[in-house]
């Protein structure tokens, strides 16, 4: 008896933790408007978050993205919040901290799976959070360049946001070629990886999509063995390259590369 008991409960606190986030699609309260982190969005200008937030406590370049700078203000959780990543031109791709908002609105630590899919429906699981060992899942919304983090408290309970990013598509690198909706993303995904030596050298063509412009030289090859086989732009210096053929490489392509991945 106790052990039908025990089965029993432990259904139940299944389908309590897994069952948010299915049918609210009728009964939405999804969010309209632009999206903020700590006030601050993508695009804007490093001049402007310092006339809003004042200077970082911390601010390096970033060892993955071809001069990124990563900065940090209030440290919360062992992250920035907010932390944003500037690109080389200074402008926000990626803003993440604990809060969300939009007009009317906002998400906040410890709001449940469940609500969160009220605010953001369309929202596609892309790692389930794990309580033991510890790992947050993430969840994307492509269409808002927006990322969640959410953790599991326990064993079986509801997951609850913590953390938010919004993010230039350029730097999900979470989500895989087949799982973006949008049709341009998910052809040149495999396309734009690092490291590229081969793909490069093998292609008819060679273009930027930083800069826009098509390669009538070599890429550039870096001298640090973690970053030799990144093919750099002899034009903008920036490793951003794509290759294929002599009539798709063009300016007017590589300016929807430009557009869809980086978002500015």
């Amino acid at each position: 008896m106790k052990r039908h008991l025990a089965l029993v409960l432990i259904v139940i606190a299944l389908f309590v933790k897994f069952w948010p986030g299915r049918g609210l699609n009728s009964h939405s309260d999804q969010v309209s408007g632009a999206l903020t982190v700590r006030g601050l969005h993508l695009g804007m200008t490093r001049k402007e978050v310092l006339q809003k937030l004042g200077p970082p406590l911390e601010e390096v370049e970033s060892d993955i993205y071809r001069h990124f700078k990563e900065t940090r203000y209030k440290q919360s959780q062992g992250f920035g919040d907010p932390e944003i990543i500037y690109d080389a031109q200074g402008l926000a791709v990626s803003v993440s901290g604990e809060t969300l908002e939009w007009p009317g609105g906002s998400l906040s630590r410890s709001v449940g799976l469940k609500q969160v899919m009220r605010f953001f429906p369309e929202l596609l699981e892309l790692r389930t959070p794990i309580y033991h060992p510890y790992m947050p899942g993430a969840y994307y919304a492509e269409g808002r360049n927006l990322m969640l983090s959410l953790e599991s408290g326990g064993m079986f309970s509801t997951p609850n946001f913590v953390r938010a990013e919004l993010t230039v598509p350029y730097l999900t690198f979470e989500v895989r070629p087949n799982q973006f909706k949008n049709r341009l993303l998910s052809d040149t995904a495999d396309r734009i990886k690092r490291p590229n030596r081969l793909k490069l050298l093998n292609s008819r063509a060679i273009g930027c999509f930083q800069c826009c412009r098509v390669l009538h030289t070599q890429p550039k090859w870096p001298a640090d063995p973690q970053h030799r086989d990144w093919g750099v732009c002899p034009y903008c210096d920036q490793d951003m390259l794509v290759g294929g053929s002599s009539s798709e490489i063009t300016p007017e392509f590589l300016s929807l590369l430009h557009k869809a991945w980086l978002g500015t």
